[in-house]
Order: structure tokens, then C-alpha cells, then sequence
């Protein structure tokens, strides 16, 4: 009788949370929902899976929520979510960083990435085997802005070198083309872009990942201090949902894929699909938290670092308050949330169209993704 009725409040507790989780099964009526923007900065594409994943399995209509997908530049995105034209940005940390220095007020809820996503690469054959390597080479990039150009600045900040060191050349987004053709030693990409799309033609490639050399805060979820100040709970809504798509991305990545490849999304077709699939997954190894960090969780030292190295670099002038631009308040709660739903799950011994999952642990994602599997007992992948 005590256990049933332990059950019987834990289910209320989760009635109490389905509105901002994700966690129900039945839907919201359309009238109820609250229309939210999320800036994605970019074309549709694989790399935002996770979000498509929350919209396909009804994870955003559960909390309450009718999200669109606001595809675009990213010149003012975070000035738009400052104002108020957007509701959250899909963007990075050390772009906050920047912008916060120039007096916009956003804070960053959500880390969809836990390393920075950015990549040195070229022929196999060239003679770089180190970051120390780059030195006097032509390193082509989009241009002299963004998370491609601080990446690189933060992998020479790490070995002494600075931009003096190496001859850039700006190229814009034909990077990989770049490589291939010769007109550069080196290019400078998305990790889970340029380099996979080369591999998948056959061209043997290496690579020097930004996040070896100096971890930077990277892509997540940003909302502005007005929208956690007086909307919390909307906050609280769509960071739910959204880690509920990152945890199912992750655990899944072909299943996710399924999803992402659909017309109302990134739109895949079939001589693409092997490529993207390939990006995806990819993605989904940037958004696993290693050792005792927490899916969806920002790490103060990154962010420490970040701020130290955009100041050293003179890209951020005077003191940055740094530890008010991201808060894990919104993830905290999410993870209780997501496990109380899942207990009841379990207890149900049922799991029923809607509701949660659950999720591979890091031990089986790790296999999969061809990495060291972790100790006997190694911590769940869920938040």
C-alpha cells in the first residue's frame, strides 16, 4: 500500500511538470499552444536533428509549445533575441561573449554542443601533424568573423602563435573545395561539416580539432534576460523538450535521422542521405557530455577560458561578467523532470505513444560511435 501510494505522487508530480517537459501523452489543444521562434543561422540542415526530433515526437505540443524554425543569418540573431523579435537563438558561447561586451543582454540555457564543433583539415599527404605545424601555411576561411575564425585564433592562442604566424586567406564558404584544389595548405570548418562531405568523395583528409587544442563555449540555446526574467516557465518549456530531443538524437541516431530527412525538415535526398547521415552522427558526438558532465550542462571553465582567450585576442575589450551569461537552472530542472517520467514509465511497464524512452546508456552510445566504452557502470546518457 506504501509503494502504491509513493507511485500515486510520483505521477502527480509528474502531471504537475508534463506542461513544461515534454513528458505527457496527451496533446495540448492548437489554441492553447504558445507560438515560440528559434533562429537556427543556418539553412535546414541535420545538424539541428535534435530540434526536429522534439518537434516530430511532439515533445514542444506536450510542453505547451508551438515552435517554428527561423532560418537565416546570423549577422544580428543575437540582437534580435535581445529585443525580442526572436524567442531563442540556436548559436554559440563565445558569440555571447562577444555580443554581451557590446551591451546585448542574452543568456545562454542550454549547451546542445560540449565541444566546440570547429576543425583544421587537409590532404593526408600535407606535412602538419600539429597545430605548431600551421605555421607559414595558407589557412583558408569563410573570413576574419565567427566561430571558423575564433577557433582557429583560439587553437594558435594554445600554442603560443598567434594570427602573425600564419598566412590566412579568406575564401568564403568553399573551404573544402579550397583543400582539394590546392589553393590552400589548410581550410578551417565545421568538423561535422566540410571534413565529412571530403571523406564521404574518397578524399583522404586529416584533421586538428579546435576543442584538443582550447575548448571554447560552443552552440546551444540562447534566450535574452528579459524572457528569464519574466517568462521562466516558457524557458523552462522549450530547454525541456529540446533535451528531450538531444537524449533521443544521441541514444539514436539513425532513428533521429529518419526524422531530420523528412520534407518538412532538412529535406534529404537519396544521394545525400549516406553523407548526411554520416554529419549526423557526427553531431550527436558533440552533444554527448564526457566524465561527470551533464547533457545539456554548461561548464564554468570553459566559460573562464573562452572569456580569458576573447580578451587576450583584443575581440572582447574591459571585463566581461562572464558568469551571468549562461545559467544551468533550466537543465537542473529538466533532468529531475525527465527522470521522474521515466520512473513512472518504468513502473508502468508500459511506455506509451509520446512518452519517454528510454535512453542508451554511455557504455552502448559509446560503442556505437566507435569510442572507449566507459567502466563497468558507467553513468547514464540521460539528463
Amino acid at each position: 500500500m506504501q509503494k502504491l501510494k509513493g507511485l500515486l505522487l510520483l505521477v502527480t508530480m509528474v502531471g504537475l511538470v508534463a506542461g513544461c517537459d515534454g513528458g505527457g501523452t496527451a496533446s495540448t489543444p492548437a489554441a492553447a499552444l504558445k507560438k515560440v521562434r528559434i533562429g537556427m543561422g543556418y539553412i535546414p540542415n541535420v545538424q539541428f536533428a535534435a530540434y526536429y526530433v522534439a518537434q516530430e515526437k511532439g515533445y514542444y505540443r506536450q510542453a505547451g509549445l508551438d515552435v517554428s524554425f527561423d532560418y537565416g543569418s546570423t549577422d544580428d540573431l543575437l540582437a534580435q533575441v535581445a529585443v525580442g523579435k526572436l524567442d531563442f537563438a540556436n548559436s554559440e558561447g563565445d558569440e555571447l561573449i562577444v555580443a554581451a561586451s557590446k551591451g546585448v543582454k542574452d543568456v545562454y540555457v542550454l549547451a546542445q554542443y560540449q565541444r566546440f564543433p570547429v576543425a583544421v583539415f587537409f590532404m593526408a599527404d600535407a606535412p602538419i601533424k600539429t597545430v605548431a605545424d600551421l605555421k607559414g601555411k595558407r589557412i583558408g576561411l569563410p573570413g576574419k568573423y565567427g566561430a571558423n575564425y575564433n577557433g582557429l585564433l583560439a587553437m594558435l592562442y594554445a600554442n603560443q602563435m598567434t594570427e602573425q604566424d600564419v598566412r590566412l586567406q579568406e575564401v568564403g564558404y568553399t573551404q573544402a573545395q579550397a583543400v582539394q584544389g590546392g589553393q590552400v595548405d589548410a581550410a578551417v570548418g565545421y568538423a561535422v561539416n566540410e571534413p565529412i562531405a571530403l571523406a564521404a568523395q574518397g578524399v583522404k583528409l586529416r584533421t586538428l580539432q579546435a576543442s584538443d587544442s582550447y575548448n571554447l563555449a560552443s552552440i546551444g540555446v540562447i534566450t535574452s534576460q528579459d524572457k528569464v526574467a519574466q517568462d521562466p516557465a516558457t524557458v523552462q518549456a522549450f530547454v525541456s523538450a529540446t533535451l528531450h530531443g538531444i537524449a533521443d538524437m544521441n541514444a539514436d541516431p539513425d532513428a533521429a535521422y529518419a526524422i531530420a530527412a523528412k520534407k518538412e525538415y532538412a529535406n534529404i535526398d537519396q544521394p545525400n542521405s549516406a553523407v548526411q547521415l554520416a554529419v549526423l552522427k557526427e553531431t550527436a558526438k558533440f552533444q554527448q557530455p564526457s566524465g561527470n558532465q551533464k547533457l545539456g550542462a554548461s561548464d564554468p571553465a570553459v566559460w573562464a577560458a573562452t572569456a580569458k582567450f576573447l580578451q587576450a585576442s583584443g575581440l572582447v575589450s574591459g571585463q566581461v561578467a562572464v558568469q551571468t551569461l549562461y545559467t544551468n537552472r533550466f537543465v537542473e530542472a529538466s533532468g529531475l523532470k525527465l527522470r521522474l517520467a521515466r520512473t513512472v514509465l518504468a513502473a508502468q511497464s508500459t511506455v506509451q505513444k509520446g512518452g519517454y524512452r528510454p535512453c542508451a546508456s554511455n557504455v552502448s552510445l559509446r560503442q556505437r560511435q566507435g569510442r572507449a566504452p566507459l567502466q563497468a557502470g558507467g553513468a547514464f546518457s540521460c539528463p
